[in-house]
């Protein structure tokens, strides 16, 4: 879940988009919402923009590990805060090592407010990849990706990440030892299949490339693992449960 971002999105579609402090205040009871129908018989629900009595979610989802509820985005003041009061999971894209620091050092101060440990959610990077056997070949590739999108290559270069797998892994390696748990691998049309059957090829030494996952915030440490589904999921600590106890709704 999200507070979404663009406008043309729900114009197509004749929803309203209003601003962004609403959308979040929108997005905080919608969360609450969905983890209090999951968990509960029925749901009685009276916030600003919602408002349930008696609701009924049948059937259930699972229970006993509940499924997980993720947040996405990186919005310090209402994003964050949303994650730390609510979330299981959150998602968020690549960005700047000291950036993500930082982030991580705002969502432990809303955790706090909440009484939670922030090492209890889980921690997701999306990241737009464009991966070649060589350097050469994913820059060759990135100047096609350019060419059939139309799109600047110095532009693309800051959208996508061009490179090996090898140094693909050099560059996550840092918000892996940050306690990020899973790395979701985005790849788009011809040369994303490429990219997609890059990582699939060097999954091994992929695996190598990534330490294992530590205790604290990342969890307990297994061997990573790789899962394509449509985008490709490189969890570096798999074992480390997705589903969890239910987590109480204020």
């Amino acid at each position: 879940m999200n507070h979404l971002l663009h406008e043309f999105e729900h114009e197509q579609y004749g929803i309203s988009f209003p601003p962004m402090g609403v959308r979040a205040e929108m997005l905080r009871e919608a969360a609450l919402i969905c983890k209090s129908m999951w968990t509960k018989k029925r749901t009685t629900f009276e916030g600003k923009h919602y408002r349930l009595k008696d609701a009924l979610c049948e059937p259930k989802p699972v229970q006993s590990p509940s499924i997980p509820l993720w947040v996405g985005g990186m919005g310090e003041r209402r994003t964050l805060r949303v994650v730390a009061e609510v979330a299981d999971g959150w998602n968020t894209f690549l960005m700047p090592e000291e950036e993500y620091r930082h982030k991580l050092e705002v969502l432990a101060g809303h955790c706090k407010d909440f009484g939670r440990d922030p090492g209890d959610i889980r921690k997701q990077l999306g990241i737009s990849v464009i991966l070649g056997e060589t350097e050469a070949q994913a820059e060759d590739r990135a100047k096609e990706r350019a060419a059939t999108t139309r799109i600047d290559e110095d532009q693309l270069g800051g959208r996508f990440l061009a490179a090996t797998p090898e140094r693909c892994a050099e560059v996550l390696r840092p918000f892996r030892d940050l306690g990020v748990g899973d790395f979701l691998m985005l790849a788009r049309g011809d040369v994303g299949r490429g990219s997609h059957r890059g990582v699939g090829r060097h999954g091994h030494h992929r695996r190598r490339g990534v330490p294992r996952a530590g205790r604290g915030r990342g969890g307990a440490g297994s061997r990573g693992s790789l899962l394509a589904a449509g985008a490709l999921l490189l969890r570096v600590n798999p074992l480390r449960p997705l589903f969890r106890k239910p987590q109480t709704v204020r």
